[in-house]
């Protein structure tokens, strides 16, 4: 009657068949009355056995997939804040290459450089105020724009 430690619902129900029929051949008998009832009560257990299995197959099925679900949602969390933290810092390198292109637009467009502004050249600042005379208007112009060829020169060579 028992299979792997479980009652067998077919052979139950064959034992069943079997003592119920004997008992209706022999209508009188206490014993067989006793093992019909005997096989009924068993055959009960063993279906309530076997509706408590499947109810704890289905609970333990159903925890199964409630905890792969919160897997699931944790792992979509950590890749979502994975994502946006590499995507700030995607965003700050990415503005600061913007600043950097945008400062050196502004130097190469107005001219401003370590040499232009702060410090000139003493041999040409010399040469212009001696070339820069009160009677000579044409000379100084021509001058100036000597020592401003000249001083490109030298900031772009740099």
């Amino acid at each position: 009657m028992y299979k792997n430690g479980r009652y067998s619902r077919r052979c139950g129900d064959a034992v069943l068949q079997v003592v119920e029929e004997a008992a209706k051949k022999s209508p009188g008998n206490v014993d067989l009355d006793d093992e019909v009832a005997r096989a009924r009560e068993d055959l009960c257990t063993a279906l309530r056995e076997k509706e408590e299995a499947e109810a704890e197959q289905k609970l333990s099925e159903a925890q199964q997939h409630h905890a792969f679900f919160v897997k699931e949602q944790h792992e979509d969390r950590q890749e979502r804040t994975t994502f946006r933290r590499v995507s700030f810092w995607q965003h700050m390198a990415t503005y600061l290459l913007y600043f950097v292109m945008l400062l050196n637009v502004f130097i190469t467009t107005f001219g401003i450089s370590s040499g232009m502004g702060h410090h000139r050249d003493p041999v040409a600042a010399t040469s212009t105020a001696a070339a820069v005379t009160p009677g000579s208007t044409s000379t100084s112009a021509g001058a100036a724009v000597a020592f401003q060829l000249r001083h490109n020169a030298t900031a772009y060579s740099r």
